[in-house]
């Protein structure tokens, strides 16, 4: 396995470009529709953080979430933890000879994919 960093590393001196822009914060409700609607069962991503656990936070855990998200969301500081992606080769078939007979996939942190879909459900109104 491999690690590959996706997003290129921020400073704390990066000044933000649109840093005077109003954000609406990330609610409760969701973040807690996001965590409900992700897939089950997934293979932990690079963080070792199991997406299962994600689904049994209680409401005082959400809150915590909820305040890393709005200050990800404000700042537009991504965590260095998330630009981590973990990658890994998987045959397509039982005897594979090729390179082409491999299919990569890309091992994320199950926060970041929540993160990622209240933003994405944001800019399309789900």
């Amino acid at each position: 396995m491999e690690s590959l960093e996706l997003f290129c590393a921020t400073t704390s001196s990066q000044q933000l470009i649109n840093s005077n822009i109003s954000r609406p914060d990330v609610t409760k409700e969701k973040v807690i529709y996001a965590i409900k609607s992700a897939k089950s069962g997934k293979t932990v991503g690079p963080d070792d953080i199991p997406g299962d656990i994600l689904m049994l936070l209680v409401e005082e855990n959400i809150q915590i979430i909820v305040r890393l998200f709005n200050g990800v969301y404000k700042t537009e500081m991504i965590p260095s933890d998330w630009v981590f992606s973990t990658l890994v080769t998987l045959p397509k078939s039982y005897s594979v000879k090729k390179c082409g007979e491999y299919r990569t996939m890309s091992l994320m942190s199950h926060v970041l994919k929540i993160f990622l879909k209240v933003i994405h459900n944001r800019m399309y109104r789900k």
